[in-house]
């Protein structure tokens, strides 16, 4: 057992039964190990050893319904721990689109707000979320008591993230009414040189705002639909609400400021070289097609400073100076230290280097020229 954790009432200090535990590990190449748990009748949760128990570091998430949820990252030696949760406050209301009618199916999450804690544990909302039914109704109980508003993230298939924001104090938190837009279409067609259509290539939305990005893949003849999009714009204002007949308020999300940058996309397929142009969102639906040229061919070995090739060496795009990893390949090394991406794009591209004893390498611009790229790995020294 890594840790015995018990999770209470802030303010009675009771054990809470039923409290949701997640532990996670993380190791090379982002692959993580997860523990999902739930506490006794006593509040109490026996958190198990990584399978690498090397590997100290641990991320610890709870929640518990009715109380506002915590996370923290459990690097201490302790054998035990206590986390208290705050009640949250309970909000509810309706999701409806710009013309008024319900949507039943939109996930509602809430921006983790800056909340002072007590101990080393923190508030974080990043993993709870609730969804509207039928009727676009909704409940959510997880919310702080404490802030000054509430900035929802709203995020449905075929919508767009839309971002309300409520001002706690100035209106019914039981009785919201949050409009989620349409968002624009892109649709067309993806090709080869040849004019040929290209089955199952990727067509993504690329962004770095943290909220989700659409996707889609092209159908046989080469056609796609990707829906739910929105510009960007270099900033944002919250839109004013609008009052509904029955005198409650309609809640928008942000809006773009200034000239609309359109929308970045990702065209991606095996065997081709991927392309990330710029579309302008100038309809409703918006008409593009695309053309993949062959792909280009990124290979190499990873060794250590003697030369030694490295097994099961990590290889992977890295995140470019706005914290975008563009394309998100990532591969092993065989036996001998050797790697290849036949699809890589003509352009540079940040690489990341990782193995198990070594220090990792990043942030590492390469060319898929198609010749052999050698990488060096130190080893990590021991303390």
């Amino acid at each position: 057992m890594r840790l015995r954790l018990r999770v209470v009432d802030a303010e009675t200090e009771l054990g809470l039964a039923g409290a949701k535990v997640k532990a996670v590990y993380f190791y090379a190449g982002g692959v993580g190990e997860g523990h999902e748990l739930m506490t006794d009748e006593y509040g109490n949760a026996a958190v198990p050893e990584s399978d690498k128990p090397a590997n100290h570091g641990m991320n610890l998430f709870v929640s518990a319904e009715g109380y506002v949820p915590k996370s923290m990252q459990f690097n201490r030696s302790d054998a035990e721990y206590t986390m208290r949760l705050d009640r949250g406050l309970t909000v509810s209301g309706t999701v409806v689109d710009e013309q008024g009618q319900s949507v039943e199916g939109v996930k509602i999450q809430v921006q983790t707000p800056a909340v002072q804690g007590n101990g080393p544990d923190s508030v974080d909302l990043q993993t709870s979320a609730v969804f509207s039914d039928s009727d676009g109704r909704w409940l959510c109980t997880f919310i702080p008591g404490v802030i000054e508003e509430i900035r929802f993230v709203l995020t449905r298939d075929d919508y767009a993230v839309t971002l309300p924001v409520v001002p706690v104090g100035k209106v019914d938190l039981r009785n919201l009414v949050l409009v989620i837009d349409r968002g624009f279409t892109v649709t067309g067609r993806v090709t080869d040189l040849e004019g040929q259509p290209i089955a199952g290539a990727a067509v993504k939305e690329l962004n770095n705002t943290g909220y989700r990005r659409q996707s889609t893949l092209t159908y046989a003849d080469g056609t796609f639909a990707l829906q739910g999009l929105l510009s960007e714009y270099e900033f944002y204002r919250q839109r004013p609400n609008e009052a509904n007949a029955n005198g409650t308020l309609r809640i928008r999300g942000m809006a773009g400021i200034g000239e609309p940058h359109g929308v970045r996309v990702l065209v991606q397929a095996d065997g081709f070289a991927p392309q990330t142009p710029t579309v302008q969102l100038l309809e409703p639906t918006n008409v593009v097609n695309f053309t993949l040229a062959q792909g280009n061919i990124f290979r190499g070995r990873v060794l250590d400073q003697a030369g030694n090739p490295i097994p099961d060496a990590v290889v992977r795009t890295d995140t470019d100076n706005q914290g975008l990893d563009k394309f998100k390949w990532q591969t092993r090394t065989d036996a001998e230290g050797r790697f290849e991406w036949d699809s890589a794009p003509a352009e540079p591209v940040l690489f990341w280097f990782e193995a198990d004893g070594y220090n990792w390498l990043r942030d590492v611009p390469l060319v898929a020229d198609g010749s052999v790229h050698e990488i060096k790995l130190a080893q990590k020294t021991t303390e």
